[in-house]
């Protein structure tokens, strides 16, 4: 993701990012700018969650978000049940949506690499 949008989501969701003492628990998020409106929606969705339900954030962090055989991977520190559907719901989204393009898109294979593209960003890339 580009600089810009990971520090986009890092000022707006600090405590998503951070453990109760101000550690960094995610320093870069590895997919493409495309799946950026997928993890906002995600964060906001947990953050709202937490706040909701009185469930202290402070033990709450992203460890790291990534792109995995074509789809995107959210991983926290712990395992909390409304958090897991969220994470499995942006993990349905982006088999849809197009990783560097934000498009409409679907799982295309090349070379063994697995990403979701939209049929005109993997028409350029063969």
């Amino acid at each position: 993701m580009s600089p810009n949008l990971e520090n986009e989501l890092f000022e707006k969701y600090p405590h998503l990012f951070q453990d109760g003492e101000g550690a960094v628990s995610c320093r870069t998020i590895d997919v493409g700018d495309g799946w950026f409106p997928i993890i906002e929606k995600f964060l906001k969705a947990s953050y709202e969650h937490f706040e909701a339900t009185g469930i202290s954030i402070d033990e709450f962090q992203i460890i790291e978000i990534k792109e995995k055989f074509g789809s995107l991977r959210l991983y926290s520190n712990v395992y909390e049940e409304t958090i897991f559907k969220l994470s499995e719901q942006a993990y349905d989204e982006s088999l849809h949506i197009c990783e560097l393009s934000g498009q409409p898109g679907s799982l295309f294979t090349k070379f063994g690499m697995v990403k979701t593209l939209s049929p005109d960003v993997a028409a350029q890339y063969g």
